[in-house]
């Protein structure tokens, strides 16, 4: 931006006028952006979130082996709301998953198949990845969620149904 300006032969109010107006309309995201990190680092300072996953990967284990690549996908599903980040996510979510699927029969890659599958689709369903997106937009939630819900139940059933294939087939 300053060599820009530099080259442009700009004067330093011309410079803060344009950062200040260039920067506008991203403002609202990056103030949620950081609310919503703020809350996902107490989380994990508190313990939170170890206590979450705990108790949702006991819930899994006890399913029969074709119904438990469902219930990692649950499960990635819930916890992508806690934790929005994938890379944050994967830090959390793969030291637990990948030794449960051994657990109970399933293949690593198949909890991989889950993660991707509850990282990536159900950003947009959960506030804390889709207010962002919306408050850019200038689009309210009720709106995106009119549009996305049926969307995204049609998805879930599609990766439901990838789940118990790749499971039976022993991906």
């Amino acid at each position: 931006m300053l060599i820009t300006a530099f080259i442009n032969k700009m004067t330093p109010n011309e410079i803060a006028e344009t950062f200040v107006e260039s920067t506008r309309a991203a403002m609202y995201g990056v103030l949620l952006v950081g609310f919503s990190r703020g809350i996902s680092m107490v989380m994990a300072a508190g313990s939170i979130i170890d206590t979450v996953v705990y108790a949702l990967g006991n819930v899994v284990g006890t399913l029969p082996t074709t119904l438990t690549g469902i219930g990692m996908l649950i499960v990635q599903n819930l916890i992508n709301f806690f934790i929005p980040s994938g890379s944050g996510q994967a830090v959390v979510m793969m030291p637990i998953m990948a030794p449960l699927a051994d657990v109970v029969g399933m293949s690593r890659e198949m909890s991989v198949m889950a993660f991707q599958f509850g990282d990536g689709f159900s950003n947009m369903i959960w506030p804390t990845a889709v207010a962002t997106e919306c408050g850019i937009m200038g689009l309210s939630l009720g709106h995106w969620y009119k549009f996305v819900l049926k969307l995204f139940g049609m998805m879930f059933v599609l990766q439901c149904i990838l789940m118990v294939v790749g499971v039976l087939i022993g991906i």
